[in-house]
């Protein structure tokens, strides 16, 4: 994968003393001041979407950010809640979603719905019909609905 963009917070104003300093917060940049080669739309345009990190993948699913985080932000905040794991993301309930500021329950639906047309983009690589001969066959038809049941 390429590298990605991190996208520096907002700082509060405070000095790394914890004292406040006398400049104004400084917002958070926002994906539109990134170069263009880093923003993640054009990264996907140019390169596919394989070369995006799944933050990048999910900021433009959010489409935008707060006035503290951009979109960017906002998708590395949801993973980072999630143990980096799009799985684990996958799991928690749409309402879980909308405690992470920046996501509101049509984002958070929104999110839910890719997973699960990823989830089913992966059910369908064996052709349906195709005969089942080997315990291998069986795990390659049902792993994928099975593997994030609850145990």
């Amino acid at each position: 994968m390429g590298a990605v963009p991190s996208i520096p917070p907002a700082t509060t104003g405070a000095t790394s003393a914890g004292a406040p300093s006398s400049r104004p917060p400084r917002r958070a940049l926002s994906i539109r001041e990134l170069p263009l080669g880093e923003r993640p739309r054009e990264r996907l345009k140019s390169l596919g979407a394989q070369s995006l990190s799944s933050a990048e993948l999910l900021a433009i699913l959010l489409g935008a950010g707060t006035a503290q985080a951009s979109a960017l932000r906002v998708g590395e905040e949801m993973l980072a809640r999630a143990e980096g794991s799009l799985r684990r993301l996958a799991m928690q309930p749409v309402a879980a979603l909308t405690v992470q500021v920046g996501v509101g329950m049509a984002r958070a639906v929104a999110v839910h719905a890719a997973l699960e047309l990823g989830r089913r983009l992966a059910e369908e690589s064996r052709d349906a019909g195709a005969p089942m001969r080997s315990p291998r066959d069986v795990f390659e038809a049902f792993s994928p609905r099975l593997r994030d049941l609850p145990v």
